[in-house]
């Protein structure tokens, strides 16, 4: 699929938009907390009456939190937390290991690791929307330059008021000069349960 350049303006913002919805008892909000749930990353944090779901720009935009605010069916990798991917720093948090966990988003055909910035370096973000029926985050990543040269990818996360629903938008923009054929895959690490750890054949996934 081809993708015309273009360039957008960013805003920079810290984000903390709270609405209180008096008439229906309602509260759609979020919240930018540093080191949540000691993760060693600040987080987006939106709520509302039902689900709490957790962004992390500095990782790649990913979701490393989305539930009913008490258990999450989420995998995490605590061994990635705090840990800073910028250029110049550690390689991957693939090296050795697994990622981080939550939900990301990879460039296709799958390449290991997953590409750097893509998949686990800082995304920029700005607030497209705040009102009584939604948040929208908007994140865009720099443009990558190794695996897959010139390929960028943008993220549009939409939260509604009364519903556990999350939208989640994927871009892939193609800066080059030439049409490159990729495409989007989104990976969910997620808790399976079965009696032995051995046991591959009988095991049980649960996406809410």
């Amino acid at each position: 699929m081809k993708y015309l350049k273009h360039e957008l303006l960013f805003i920079f913002l810290l984000i903390n938009c709270f609405i209180l919805i008096k008439s229906e008892d309602s509260i759609l909000k979020l919240d930018t907390i540093q080191n949540y749930r000691t993760w060693g990353w600040d987080a987006l944090v939106i709520k509302n009456e039902y689900i709490t779901v957790a962004i992390v720009p500095e990782m790649g935009g990913n979701i490393l939190q989305y539930d009913f605010g008490t258990d999450t069916f989420m995998l995490l990798n605590s061994k990635t937390f705090g840990q800073k991917y910028n250029v110049g720093s550690l390689n991957s948090p693939f090296d050795g290991s697994w990622g981080f966990g939550g939900f990301e988003t990879w460039p296709s055909p799958e390449a290991w690791p997953p590409p750097a910035n893509l998949t686990y370096r800082k995304f920029t973000y700005n607030l497209e929307a705040c009102n009584s029926d939604s948040i929208v985050l908007f994140l865009k990543s720099t443009k990558e330059t190794e695996t897959f040269p010139g390929i960028q990818f943008e993220r549009k996360i939409s939260v509604y008021n009364h519903s556990t629903r999350v939208k989640i938008e994927n871009t892939i923009i193609n800066l080059n000069s030439n049409v490159v054929r990729f495409g989007i895959m989104n990976v969910s690490y997620v808790k399976v349960n079965h009696e032995n750890l051995n046991d591959y054949d009988n095991f049980l996934v649960n996406f809410p």
